[in-house]
């Protein structure tokens, strides 16, 4: 990515996103390149915990940002839900 305007550049690499294969992964990303839902460390926990949720059918709030993943995260997890017959 040498054609990359150097403010481009500085601010990927604010972002820790430093290497010519870094910044190619950025602007070319590739399902194989995300993390593995159990690498976060509290995944397992919330699993449970919304599980557990369900099948005592309690009501269950849920917060997200208002970006784009932050809205289509909170909107697939609550019609998950109601798919459940639980109360969001």
């Amino acid at each position: 990515m040498k054609n990359l305007d150097q403010r481009i550049k500085k601010l990927l690499e604010s972002r820790g996103i430093k290497t010519e294969k870094e910044i190619e992964e950025f602007f070319n990303p590739s399902i194989s390149l995300l993390q593995p839902l159990n690498d976060y460390p509290e995944f397992k926990k919330a699993t449970a915990r919304i599980i557990q949720a369900i099948e005592q059918n309690e009501k269950v709030i849920i917060y997200g940002d208002y970006d784009t993943d932050g809205v289509s995260a909170s909107a697939i997890l609550s019609k998950f839900l109601k798919s459940r017959g639980t109360e969001p």
